[in-house]
């Protein structure tokens, strides 16, 4: 639900951009600013569910006797409603603190909008300096303290996928290692996306169209090939059509040796 509300925000907003042509695109204010939540909202709400997942597999893992009263489903409804919630209230914050700024620029070199491109439009002052410092307040909160939660659940699991069985091990890394796929995605874009905006006064435009595009398109698509290819289903549908595909390669050699 989350990879699609992401998607739906602004996979249709670029095909409609792409259609129009010409080589920059105009949006009101307002809807950059809902652009910029929305998109924000799906992304930092990714980081607390992935803590969510880490700490149920760490609960069924490492305290098997107590997930049935820890996990319970009340637990979990609480849970989901703190990892869209939270993310909603402090990034709604935040695009708020935006709007108040006075602007003295209008252009920007992504293709779609964002808090900090926001900021950096405006000119100055202490009510900037506030909306950067919360900005990075909220960053904290919604991506750096899940990932560290990530690595502590994961390295318990780990710990105690070495001292038990090769059976139990395997189940259990084979349970996980999707969850981790997803967690490096994230982080390497997240990575990126802070990294982009330290070299930003030095880059090209060209290249920061290209980052912004990276960022959003590679989580979208690389995390449903992730939990797709664990399904069964999925996984024995992909094996007959390769071996469908490799028959008929086979066969048209042999159709061209016979020939």
């Amino acid at each position: 639900m989350n990879s699609v509300a992401g998607s739906t925000v602004f996979y249709p907003k670029l095909l409609v951009d792409l259609l129009r042509g010409g080589r920059s695109v105009q949006v009101t204010l307002r809807g950059c600013m809902c652009e910029a939540w929305l998109l924000y909202s799906s992304g930092t709400s990714s980081f607390l569910l992935l803590a969510a997942m880490s700490f149920d597999r760490y609960v069924s893992i490492c305290r098997p006797l107590l997930y049935t009263v820890v996990m319970s489903p009340a637990t979990v409804l609480a849970l989901l409603l703190l990892c869209w919630l939270l993310p909603v209230g402090l990034v709604g914050t935040a695009v708020l603190l935006a709007s108040r700024l006075p602007l003295c620029r209008s252009q920007l070199s992504r293709i779609y909008c964002d808090i900090y491109s926001l900021v950096s439009l405006s000119c100055g002052g202490r009510e900037t300096l506030l909306s950067e410092v919360y900005n990075l307040s909220v960053i904290v909160a919604t991506v750096l303290l899940p990932a560290i939660f990530v690595l502590f659940s994961y390295s318990a699991v780990l710990s105690i996928c070495l001292r038990r069985s090769r059976s139990f091990s395997s189940k259990a890394l084979s349970t996980c290692l999707p969850h981790l796929l997803v967690f490096c995605n994230y982080s390497v874009s997240s990575g990126v996306e802070v990294l982009q905006r330290r070299l930003q006064a030095g880059s090209q435009p060209t290249a920061s169209v290209l980052t912004s595009i990276l960022q959003v398109m590679i989580p979208t698509v690389f995390n449903p090939v992730v939990y797709g290819l664990k399904v069964t289903e999925i996984r024995a549908q992909l094996r007959r059509l390769l071996g469908c595909q490799r028959f008929t390669r086979h066969t048209w050699r042999l159709l061209f040796l016979i020939h």
